[in-house]
């Protein structure tokens, strides 16, 4: 608990950096990248990024469609595009994998280049359905539209959006995560809330928590699992039959039973309904 807290007051930190960063500039100038990469169906697409929101959707076809729109902020004009000359959206392809890297020329950080100048990248990707995802990203929300696919989605400040995946993983410190999914592996936040839909009636074992935050989850109710639920500060309610809840806690077997699924917050309300 104690490292989760020394890592959301150090995310915070870098967020409250960048925020008042771009205050202070004025000038701004943008350029925009476009290309479609051939992949196979079943392939896979790694993306990893600093600053900037990540939109991704499934569509069909046999190739990515990738739209990324460069940004900086400078004192001058002159500083903003020569910081956004320098900043690029590095490429590797393979008929089966497509990775996707976003190149700060001076800060690992990607905050700050030079003398006062904010970089990021806006992502918008077009992969074929079934693609295997693996999104990465500091400052930046993340919004993706995949059904089918592994999803697997890390933020430091940035809301997540998954909706459809077979699988999801998915963590970030600051932001609130929202999913709809056949079945989960670890989805957490720390300082934000968890609302999500799990659509498949036999789900492998899963883990969803947060610290600050409350966790509202809709199941099948013909689904089968386990479910161990417990909290700190905060309610903690079910609607479904079979399951046994005490004050801070709730666990019991659904049709059943099956894997676990593991549900935990320390400071907000725990609700689990049935899906409609």
């Amino acid at each position: 608990m104690k490292r989760q807290l020394a890592v959301a007051m150090m995310a915070l930190f870098l967020w409250m950096t960048v925020g008042c960063a771009q205050a202070l500039l004025s000038a701004s100038a943008t350029d925009r990248q476009e290309q479609t990469i051939p992949l196979e169906q079943g392939g896979s697409l790694s993306l990893e990024n600093v600053n900037g929101d990540v939109t991704v959707r499934a569509v069909e076809g046999h190739s990515v469609h990738l739209v990324a729109v460069k940004r900086a902020k400078a004192l001058d004009e002159s500083k903003a595009r020569e910081g956004l000359s320098k900043l690029t959206v590095a490429v590797e392809s393979s008929p089966k994998a497509i990775s996707i890297t976003t190149r700060y020329p001076s800060s690992p950080s990607g905050m700050l280049f030079g003398a006062g100048v904010y970089l990021a990248v806006d992502y918008t990707v077009e992969v074929p359905r079934g693609t295997k995802l693996k999104l990465s990203g500091v400052n930046g929300s993340m919004d993706v539209d995949a059904p089918g696919s592994e999803v697997a989605c890390e933020a430091t400040n940035g809301t997540i959006r998954v909706e459809g995946a077979a699988v999801l993983s998915a963590t970030t410190v600051n932001g609130r995560i929202r999913f709809a999914a056949d079945q989960v592996g670890d989805v957490s936040s720390t300082n934000g809330s968890v609302e999500g839909s799990l659509l498949g009636l036999a789900p492998g074992a899963g883990h969803v928590e947060t610290v600050n935050g409350h966790v509202a989850l809709a199941i099948p109710s013909k689904a089968a699992l386990r479910i161990e639920a417990e909290n700190v500060n905060g309610s903690i309610r079910s609607g479904l039959p079979g399951l046994a809840a005490e004050k801070h806690s709730l666990s019991g077997n659904l049709n059943g039973g099956g894997a676990t699924l593991t549900v935990e917050t320390v400071n907000g309300s725990i609700e689990i309904k049935s899906a409609s």
